[in-house]
């Protein structure tokens, strides 16, 4: 069973290190507010035939921080 807090779901009893304390603690990503592609994105990259496919599906993704290296038998290289 999942608690919710208007912060986020209470994790001290699902993760380690936060067992044991009496303040609830909760996590909250702003990643997770708005709706976002990344499975679709992360499936199409998996499945890509070119750079051209996989840069599509690279533009899907909009996580902060993330990096996405690509590269095939052709010689092609990308980072985004």
């Amino acid at each position: 069973q999942v608690k919710i807090s208007p912060h986020g779901p209470l994790v001290n009893s699902v993760v380690k290190g936060t067992r044991g304390e009496t303040a609830p603690i909760s996590m909250w990503w702003m990643f997770t507010q708005d709706e976002n592609q990344f499975l679709q994105a992360a499936y199409l990259l998996s499945h890509s035939k070119s750079m051209q496919d996989a840069r599509q599906a690279a533009s899907m993704i909009h996580a902060p921080g993330l990096n996405i290296m690509y590269g095939d038998q052709a010689g092609n290289i990308a980072w985004w």
